[in-house]
């Protein structure tokens, strides 16, 4: 025994007669003998004891490879599904725009909402596997969060106003900004959480919120919270709902279904990301779920546009927090809220939003405001409609509130019954060669056909990466658009290749993964598309393609000095076209549709190059590029201002 030591006990590989070897236990401990130091030594028999360790070890071993099985065959059925999915949805929404009937059109969106649904449970059980493995990551991009929060409040807004539910959406101004996050998880969890608020709530209302709780210098904390008047959670049950597969009680999943996974990814997740997510429930009185997130702030550009300086408003609204978001908001853009009713105080605009006790009969007899009335809705448009003084947009979207007012203040003239068909896209790609490289049959008549719905007519189709090199060799083309995971050449390889004959290549990949699952390397592509590909993304890649091929038509450096009767002659076929030619583009700015609008300027650009306008070809183009990735009031601007100096310019 060693020195100090009164206790031990050591395993000891003990060899027999026989040759076979076992395991003993000594133990020791010091005593005293009649009056003198001794050691009592005493031997225990430790092979049943070894031999049950070996089987729990081996039974640990089964079940850890049994589990790692299982969640390699949920990865690979919920990859292997997705495809099939992204097939079906893409031609849903191809077939969503066609002339349908009413009935038909109902059913389209409901097989819509219906796969949106699959392929959210799908998504959650891939990602339930790579928690499993530690293999989910985050992947920051530069983001607005309010936007996050309106486009999930969009994607529920018809199944909750069916079901009867009054539903809100309260964003905070200053949570407007553009920070750095991740947009993809963000969605995820505000999705589990207002599907969870849709499933459990039957009557009362459901609200979505977003507000800043903190900003620093290297990060801005959000709020989010999902408010419902549902069935509630008691309060044994509130920590256990966060955990795997795990719902309040049995009859919760008969009656409502469900796995239980989305609050387990909903903590994992906003953990992830660096953020809590906590419940506040009661049950028969309703839920509060929270998540706060911290973002990283990006650059400022200045200071907070005021659009609405020097105007008056007031509020009508019977709802107290969609009350304070309202003004909050029109104070957050300059405007002056005069609180309570102004009888001899005139204002510029009356926004109602859910007048209290249906008021709408008193509020025709009050004064009317000098501008008019904007009427905010869960049921109204997207973009702003006008009936007279009266201008009708949704609650859902903050940017079209901020149209709508603007609209009424003269910054631009909304046309009546703006509502339109879908718009037509059919000319957005008709310029440019594009070249696919797609392995999955389902995949290449996709995007055949959604290509072909936006006038795209020189479409090569390469069944792999080798066969699209080969296409690219016998003619280059102005976009080659790949899947990433082909067998043979894949997707990085054949932008490699592509890269070596030409450094300017502008290639686009496509996959079914996640942004932060996606390799490294593929960063070196001109853009990524997450499958199902949406024909908003598409037109997007399409028309970034368009204002970034090398202008073949230089027609100002082909012409001759001093043809003073060619510029008399070009000089007026442009004014007779002109008048037309702005009303189409004020057209297209008023509905805010930036394809048609920026295919009108793109026009306008080769007639003032022929006239040799260089200024103006310089404001084209830079409203070209607004047209892809600016704000509208910013495009609103510049198209004004051009259209100004167009009509100063020709007379």
């Amino acid at each position: 025994m060693s020195k100090g030591v009164s206790h031990s006990f050591v395993e000891v590989l003990w060899t027999m007669a026989e040759g076979k070897s076992g395991y003993i236990g000594v133990a020791s401990s010091q005593t005293r003998f009649e009056g003198r130091p001794a050691v009592l030594l005493g031997l225990v028999d430790l092979n049943e004891r070894k031999a049950n360790e070996r089987l729990l070890v081996e039974a640990k071993h089964t079940a850890d490879e049994a589990n790692r099985a299982k969640s390699m065959f949920l990865a690979i059925v919920s990859h292997e599904i997705r495809t099939p999915l992204h097939g079906a949805m893409g031609h849903l929404e191809l077939l969503s725009r066609s002339l349908l009937g009413y009935e038909q059109r109902e059913w389209v969106e409901m097989i819509q909402r219906s796969f949106d649904a699959l392929l959210g449970l799908v998504n959650d059980l891939l990602d339930s596997t790579k928690l499993e493995a530690n293999a989910l990551q985050i992947s920051p991009v530069a983001m607005s969060p309010n936007q996050v929060v309106e486009s999930c409040a969009r994607s529920f807004e018809a199944a909750i106003i069916r079901s009867g539910v009054a539903f809100y959406c309260l964003t905070d101004p200053d949570a407007d900004q553009v920070v750095e996050g991740d947009e993809q998880r963000l969605t995820q969890i505000l999705q589990n959480l207002l599907g969870n608020a849709a499933k459990f709530t039957e009557r009362g209302s459901i609200a979505i919120s977003s507000r800043r709780i903190r900003q620093e210098e290297s990060e801005v904390w959000i709020r989010f919270e999902v408010r419902d008047t549902g069935i509630g959670i008691p309060a044994a049950m509130q920590s256990a709902i966060f955990k795997s597969l795990a719902q309040a009680d049995d009859s919760i999943s008969r009656r409502y279904g469900g796995t239980g996974l989305g609050l387990f990814l909903c903590r994992n997740l906003s953990h992830l990301m660096g953020g809590e997510i906590s419940v506040r429930s009661e049950p028969g009185v309703g839920s509060v779920f929270r998540v706060d997130l911290p973002f990283k702030p990006t650059v400022r550009t200045g200071a907070q546009a005021s659009p609405l300086h020097d105007v008056s408003a007031q509020v009508v609204c019977g709802d107290p927090s969609s009350y304070a978001a309202l003004v909050k908001r029109l104070r957050h853009w300059g405007a002056t809220v005069v609180e309570g009713e102004p009888v001899n105080q005139p204002i510029d605009i009356r926004l109602i939003a859910q007048p209290p006790g249906g008021q709408w009969q008193a509020l025709s007899a009050i004064r009317l405001p000098r501008l008019g009335t904007v009427s905010v809705t869960v049921k109204g448009p997207f973009a702003p409609r006008l009936r007279g003084q009266h201008v009708e947009v949704s609650s859902m979207t903050s940017s079209g509130l901020l149209d709508a007012l603007i609209h009424l203040t003269g910054g631009v003239v909304v046309s009546p019954e703006m509502p339109r068909a879908v718009a037509s896209d059919e000319s957005i790609g008709l310029q440019l060669d594009i070249l696919i490289a797609e392995d999955d049959a389902v995949n290449r008549t996709l995007i055949k056909h959604q290509l072909a719905a936006l006038g795209c007519q020189q479409v090569r189709i390469a069944v792999d990466g080798v066969e699209a090199l080969e296409m690219w060799l016998e003619r280059r083309a102005d976009l080659v658009i790949t899947d990433l995971g082909m067998p043979g050449l894949d997707g990085v390889g054949l932008l490699q290749k592509l890269r070596e004959l030409d450094p300017e290549a502008r290639v686009v990949a496509t996959s079914a993964s996640a942004a932060a699952e996606i390799q490294a390397d593929t960063q070196l592509f001109s853009d990524q598309l997450q499958k199902p590909v949406l024909l908003s993304d598409l037109r997007r890649v399409l028309r970034t393609t368009m204002l970034n091929r090398p202008d073949n038509t230089k027609i100002n450096a082909s012409r001759e000095p001093g043809s003073d009767e060619l510029d008399v002659l070009l000089h007026q076929a442009f004014r007779a076209e002109w008048g037309k030619e702005r009303d189409q583009i004020e057209q297209a700015l008023l509905e805010r549709d930036r394809d048609v609008l920026c295919r009108r300027v793109h026009r306008l650009q080769g007639a003032l190059m022929a006239l040799g306008l260089d200024q103006l070809v310089d404001e084209v183009k830079l409203l070209q590029r607004q047209c892809v990735k600016g704000d509208w009031i910013t495009i609103f601007a510049s198209c004004r201002q051009l259209i100004g100096n167009v009509d100063t310019r020709i007379k």
